[in-house]
């Protein structure tokens, strides 16, 4: 038996040596290339060209969609094996493809185990045990941290507490996260003295008459504009008072009031007089204090316009479509419109059986318009498309008929500049903006780069618009 095993290897192993003399045409960029810039996917027989699954590989660990590793054959689909990705990607992707692939494993088969979040703002992955199982549905699941011992709730994964009616909401917390970064920021001696001096005292600003702006305000009770009269942006007011400097009566002050109350406050009618100071850590506190807002309001648009996960908890969004979702992190399938999982082998039974809609109104209506403007079933982006790039059939057809373009990866036709576009870095195709949202993907060549610098973003998104110096997350205009 062992002899056959060998024979059996020894022709496998010629088979492959004798593919790799010869040229083959991979079927992603369609380029006649020699069998040894081809790799193997290792889950299927399927081969493509390094560079292609290179690119592939080090997207969905860029992106965290791990699941999404699979032959890029409608018609296949099989898992990539692990020694392909170690061929195809860094050491840095690599390791993080683990890390991924662990934590995806961990939180889909494991339900007694959870992150430390305390961790994971210090960029280290620490798996917990629930040590304290709920009694009963009103029990909140408490864990402890093995490696900063740090208790946490991990249904909200906020401090320990008894009950899930005291859980905290996902903004609650991220207001937590923001705010120990600022505890947490070093000053000099120097610039402490000059802030604590600055505090004390406070600067006066008066709204004599309506034509004079009013400032207004986030929500920590700082002003959110660049600046009205001689306050800037990120100054804490400190009170609002009725009448002029001489003679006024206080409305509003910090320590007695919330914010809600202070815009009541600014919206009096004059006359007013605002006492404002700098924020404690000076012009560096106003720019940490301005990236915490745009975390803020980025978590306020993702809760708006996304489902959480019922399994993992990972927040996804809809752009259209059925209310049919499936969880890139843990392959969950569940219904959009409740929450609720539903059968991955037959998952529409629960659109008939359990009364939510395949599809909710508003998208039956925007469906309805979408053929009314531009005909009966014609979707206006793809004629764009076919209009600036041609046919997809024609496409193919010409790559084949040249043997892939001499050897090199065909170039799309660079499509027309519209206002607000960039360039991007790789491929120098324009793109255009998603709101005011600085973080841009490439249509044609998939690269993640800002807006803002026009550079290329390498590994986890966010980080590029964190720390001092960084980009911008959401364009102020």
């Amino acid at each position: 038996a062992a002899s056959l095993q060998e024979l059996l290897r020894y022709s496998e192993q010629q088979e492959l040596i004798h593919w790799r003399t010869r040229t083959h045409t991979c079927n992603i960029c369609f380029s006649e290339k020699a069998g040894t810039q081809f790799v193997q996917l290792g889950g299927c027989d399927h081969a493509f060209c390094t560079e292609c699954m290179g690119e592939m590989s080090q997207l969905h660990v860029r992106e965290g969609s791990i699941l999404e590793l699979k032959c890029p054959l409608p018609d296949c689909r099989s898992e990539v094996a692990a020694s392909m990705l170690a061929q195809v990607l860094d050491e840095p992707t690599y390791d993080r493809w683990l890390r991924l692939k662990f934590d995806q494993v961990v939180t889909s088969e494991m339900d007694d185990v959870a992150f430390c979040p305390r961790c994971e703002e210090n960029d280290r992955s620490s798996p917990s045990l629930v040590t304290d199982p709920p009694a009963s549905e009103e029990d909140a699941p408490i864990a402890t941290c093995p490696h900063c011992e740090y208790m946490f709730c991990t249904k909200c994964l906020g401090v320990a507490h008894g009950k899930v009616a005291d859980c905290i909401s996902e903004e609650d917390r991220m207001m937590q996260v923001a705010m120990r970064r600022l505890d947490n920021a070093q000053q000099t001696l120097a610039e402490k003295r000059k802030n604590k001096r600055v505090q004390a005292g406070g600067k006066l600003y008066e709204v004599l008459s309506e034509d004079d702006p009013v400032p207004a305000v986030d929500v920590t009770g700082c002003v959110s504009q660049e600046e009205v009269g001689p306050m800037k942006e990120g100054d804490e007011i400190v009170s609002v008072s009725l009448g002029t400097k001489d003679n006024y009566k206080p409305l509003w002050t910090r320590r007695e009031h919330g914010v809600p109350q202070l815009e009541a406050a600014l919206a009096s009618r004059p006359p007013l007089v605002i006492r404002f100071r700098p924020p404690a850590g000076g012009e560096r506190d106003r720019q940490r204090k301005k990236k915490m807002l745009e975390e803020l309001m980025t978590l306020r648009a993702i809760k708006q316009d996304s489902q959480p996960c019922p399994k993992c908890g990972v927040r996804i969004m809809r752009s259209q479509g059925c209310n049919h979702m499936r969880c890139t992190h843990c392959d969950t399938h569940f219904c959009y419109r409740c929450g609720r999982p539903i059968p991955s082998d037959n998952p529409y039974s629960h659109f008939s059986a359990q009364g939510c809609p395949t599809f909710d109104d508003s998208e039956v209506r925007r469906v309805a318009e979408e053929q009314a403007r531009g005909g009966p079933g014609e979707d206006r982006e793809l004629e764009e498309l076919r209009r600036q790039f041609g046919r997809q059939e024609d496409l193919f057809a010409h790559f084949q008929a040249h043997g892939g373009n001499n050897g090199q990866r065909p170039r799309i036709a660079r499509r027309e500049r519209h206002a607000n576009d960039t360039a991007c870095p790789t491929c120098r195709q324009w793109n255009s903006r998603n709101g005011r949202l600085n973080h841009a993907r490439c249509f044609a060549c998939r690269t993640s780069y800002c807006h803002h610098c026009g550079k290329r973003i390498e590994g986890a998104v966010p980080r590029h618009f964190q720390g001092e110096g960084a980009c911008p997350q959401h364009n102020t205009s």
